[in-house]
């Protein structure tokens, strides 16, 4: 099982979806086969191990794309 992040416009994180390694063999090919059934969004490979990304998205969380990484939500404001 591979799991993708959808992100708004801000790079939030709105949701993480599984996706069955056949129709992922690639990030690219993941990503192809949710905007199939999704329609058209921002979609980021992830893991929940931590070994992709630097860290497992959460919801509400960020997408940081200069450091290629995920970033939980702050507890506190």
């Amino acid at each position: 099982m591979k799991y993708f992040a959808k992100l708004d416009d801000n790079n939030t994180v709105l949701t993480v979806a599984p996706v069955h390694e056949g129709s992922a063999a690639t990030e690219a090919k993941g990503i192809a086969f949710l905007e199939k059934i999704y329609g058209q969004s921002s979609w980021k490979q992830c893991s929940k191990d931590k070994s992709m990304r630097k860290n497992s998205p959460f919801i509400g969380g960020t997408y940081d794309e200069g450091r290629d990484a995920f970033i939980p939500p702050k507890p506190y404001p």
